[in-house]
């Protein structure tokens, strides 16, 4: 596909209600929840965010907490893994910021502060790749890893994706969308993909060479990264990151109301 995508820069205030006003850093469920949150103002950071809090029902970190440290972190890193300062100086960064290009460097820098020195973090969004080069330029220093499923399994777990989003009335739900419009919107992204890899900016794994064959090509990617690719590290992420054990002692192909993976390759049949 040859076509280029178009982006308008947003002005920041509308940047800083994505972020933080029952979406994107603060998410908040239910539609009710999600209209009282819109509605807030940012004049008064220090209400505003004990309200956002209350409405998820979230606890930050208390302001004295030690930085976190990977090895003995089990969870990922979100609004409540922030110290409650950290979380504030951030909201008054992007909401005070001149330059809406700094946005991504000022949240970047703002999860360094919650974890020790030297530690590696990972964002993980494939919407993503559609801002790679303004992404790389707010981190030089990144790796990118993108993974490829087959599109029309990716249209299927996009679809129960979709149901369950609007069943939690999630703040990122979506409309239905027919089979043609989910793998277009996978071909776009590919296809962006693609200009990237060709420049040799972003290494690319496949879902089914790690479904099928997750120590070799585990074991390839650590090493690219310059990662511990020994066979005990590879195990230990096999066994921690194994279907069954993620989803509590389903066996792959086994759906569930609740959760959308099946651990499956071609589903799509």
């Amino acid at each position: 596909m040859q076509r280029q995508e178009a982006f308008a820069l947003r002005d920041t205030d509308t940047i800083f209600r994505d972020m933080f006003l029952g979406r994107g850093g603060v998410p908040v469920t239910g539609v009710e929840k999600q209209k009282r949150a819109a509605a807030l103002g940012s004049t008064n950071l220090d209400a505003m965010l004990e309200e956002l809090l209350a409405l998820g029902d979230y606890r930050v970190r208390p302001d004295a907490a030690v930085p976190i440290n990977p090895t003995s972190c089990s969870d990922r890193l979100g609004v409540q893994s922030f110290r409650r300062d950290d979380l504030l100086t951030l909201m008054e960064a992007v909401r005070d910021t001149p330059e809406p290009l700094q946005i991504p460097k000022l949240f970047f820098e703002s999860l360094r502060s919650q974890v020790v020195p030297g530690s590696r973090i990972t964002t993980k969004a494939a919407d993503q790749i559609l801002q790679l080069s303004a992404l790389k330029a707010a981190s030089p220093g990144c790796r990118v890893v993108a993974i490829v499923r087959d599109c029309r399994d990716a249209a299927v777990s996009a679809k129960h994706f979709e149901a369950l989003m609007r069943k939690r009335e999630a703040p990122w739900r979506t409309n239905h969308a027919s089979l043609a419009r989910r793998i277009l919107g996978w071909s776009l992204r590919a296809a962006k993909l693609a200009e990237h890899a060709r420049r040799g900016e972003v290494t690319v794994l496949r879902y089914e060479d790690l479904h099928n064959d997750f120590a070799d090509t585990c074991r390839a990617l650590f090493l690219d990264l310059g990662l511990d690719g020994s066979a005990e590290v590879v195990d230990r992420v096999k066994k921690a990151t194994n279907f069954t054990t993620v989803t509590k002692g389903r066996q792959p192909g086994d759906a569930s109301e609740h959760q959308i993976p099946k651990g499956r390759v071609g589903d799509w049949q």
